[in-house]
């Protein structure tokens, strides 16, 4: 239900838009072990969306999404290593990343291995 109120308040519905709210809301549900909650708690932070900017937080949220299979965030830690953006770059740990949501299927994922 918070990953959904977090949702309802990102898009503006049935409520006033408010990213501030959104990310507590997505943040709440994150704690709790919540995937995709994970994933939108690290985009937001990485984007400073309604909260402050930190690449270092945004690996952290993406990690615990990608550790339980979650292809978007695997495949943005992926991102964040290989750009080196809140963790020291890394090659080795991009292609990691990248190939674990390739193998779910994941295209971007897939067009990032070549």
């Amino acid at each position: 239900a918070q990953y959904h109120l977090g949702l309802m308040y990102e898009k503006g519905k049935g409520v006033s838009m408010s990213s501030k709210k959104a990310f507590k809301w997505y943040k709440c549900a994150a704690e709790q072990g919540h995937a995709k909650a994970q994933y939108y708690t690290g985009i937001m932070c990485s984007n400073g969306d309604g909260v402050s900017q930190s690449y270092e937080e945004a690996v952290r949220w993406y990690k615990q999404a990608a550790e339980q299979g979650h292809m978007k965030s695997q495949f943005n830690l992926g991102n964040m290593y290989e750009e080196g953006k809140g963790v020291p770059q890394s090659d080795e740990e991009a292609f990691k990343w990248y190939t674990k949501a390739a193998e779910q299927g994941y295209i971007l994922a897939r067009r990032q291995l070549g």
